[in-house]
């Protein structure tokens, strides 16, 4: 969990800073290459999908890249946990953190549905005395509200309809809570900053594309008294407008320039293919990471052993054609002929390691291939596996993991090597 935490952390960053690569000033003017909120919205779950992906249990479904090099002899099996104390305790730490400022966030929210309100002539718009911008809220009834002493003018009040249309107070609320949760991750905010300001130019396109160029400007006016600063104490932080003050020049540049000037028909950069690149890229670290982790998260199984009673060995197929036999050498080592235990020799073919359950009594059951140097061997590990007999267990075990390996033995290195040259064939 902490490693899928950790990768979103750093995939938010990277996707955050290739957009803001992409999206920054050219000589077209501000906000020439700005996207839309789809975009904004899709490169924020593409941070995600790293973590996601490593998250899913692929040894369960997949068979994972062979591997290379086993030494050890399993004759116990592990199982339990080697983790120590200390990954629980940081992950611990983290969701304590991370559950503060989410709670934080939606005490905000709810304090923010609980606004004094007054109804206007206008049905479903409403106004407070709270020095707030214009907002919508959400619940328990989906409303526009606007502050006293601001004039209600059609345009405001289409505005803020418009964010209601595409449930825009419902996804800021999602994504501010997404932003808790990693928390306040850097990348993260920047993207969920790019998309409430992508939302408010929808929300803007909105009101001017029917106005003429008078209203416009009457409209660009109105919309600087709204980000004019107030004496609030941030209880608005959750909604849409929130957090577009003054103080964010190039947001309000933006958007100004698109109301006076109609910019809404600039060219746009295509970001389909950076959307797709990212997506892909995602799934590639995701991938990658989880088969890279697997076998020392299935190895890695703790200080407890189970002792196996009846160990049988598994068959060595009688070919195997995809089998390297160049890498392959003898080695001096003691072997058993005729019940005696002689000098020889003896060459490594191959390695399985594979994931079983062990019954109270027990018996071996659903073993599951895990890794192996190759699948010709991984048949008859299985087989051989489901015959062996553990010592008997206070409760079944889930998740045993052992390793068989394959070779041949005997006393003339040369007929091993004839062996070895007709088994690859």
């Amino acid at each position: 969990m902490i490693e899928a935490l950790g990768l979103v952390q750093l995939w938010s960053l990277i996707v955050a800073g290739g957009a803001w690569y992409l999206q920054r000033d050219s000589g077209q003017g501000t906000g020439s290459r700005f996207p839309g909120p789809n975009v904004w919205a899709m490169l924020i779950w593409v941070s995600l999908l790293p973590g996601l992906i490593y998250l899913i249990p692929f040894n369960d479904y997949v068979v994972l890249p062979q591997i290379q090099g086993f030494e050890v002899e399993a004759l116990r099996a592990e199982v339990g946990s080697r983790d120590g104390i200390w990954l629980p305790s940081l992950l611990m730490l983290y969701l304590s953190g991370a559950g503060v400022l989410m709670a934080r966030t939606l005490w905000r929210w709810f304090r923010l549905q609980r606004l004094p309100l007054q109804p206007t002539a206008e049905p479903g718009v409403f106004s407070t005395s709270e020095p707030l911008p214009p907002l919508t809220l959400s619940w328990p009834k989906r409303v526009v509200v606007i502050p006293e002493g601001m004039e209600a003018s059609p345009a405001l009040i289409r505005h803020e309809r418009a964010h209601l249309q595409h449930n825009d107070g419902e996804l800021t609320l999602l994504f501010l809570l997404l932003h808790d949760a990693l928390l306040r991750n850097p990348g993260m905010g920047f993207l969920i900053r790019q998309w409430r300001l992508a939302i408010e130019l929808r929300a803007d396109r909105a009101v001017t594309q029917t106005l003429s160029a008078s209203d416009r400007r009457s409209y660009a006016t109105l919309l600087l008294q709204s980000h004019r600063p107030t004496s609030g104490d941030g209880t608005s932080l959750p909604c849409p407008t929130a957090q577009l003050g003054a103080s964010h020049q190039r947001s309000v540049k933006m958007r100004l320039l698109e109301i006076i000037e109609n910019r809404s028909d600039i060219p746009k950069r295509n970001w389909q293919l950076a959307v797709v690149s990212a997506s892909s890229a995602a799934i590639i670290v995701g991938l990658t990471t989880a088969a890279a982790s697997a076998e020392s998260r299935s190895d890695d199984r703790g200080l407890g052993t189970v002792g196996y009673i009846t160990q049988t060995s598994p068959e060595l197929p009688a070919s195997c054609p995809d089998f390297e036999t160049e890498d392959v050498t003898s080695e001096r080592a003691i072997i058993t002929v005729s019940g005696q235990r002689v000098p020889g020799y003896k060459v490594r073919l191959g390695t399985v390691l594979l994931r079983h359950d062990v019954r109270r009594d027990g018996s071996v059951q659903n073993p599951q291939v895990l890794n192996s140097t190759n699948r010709c061997f991984e048949a008859a590990a299985a087989n051989a596996l489901l015959e062996w007999m553990a010592e008997p267990q206070p409760k079944s075990l889930k998740g045993v993991v052992v390793k068989m390996h394959f070779g041949i033995s005997g006393e003339d290195p040369n007929e091993l090597k004839e062996q070895i040259t007709g088994f690859g064939e």
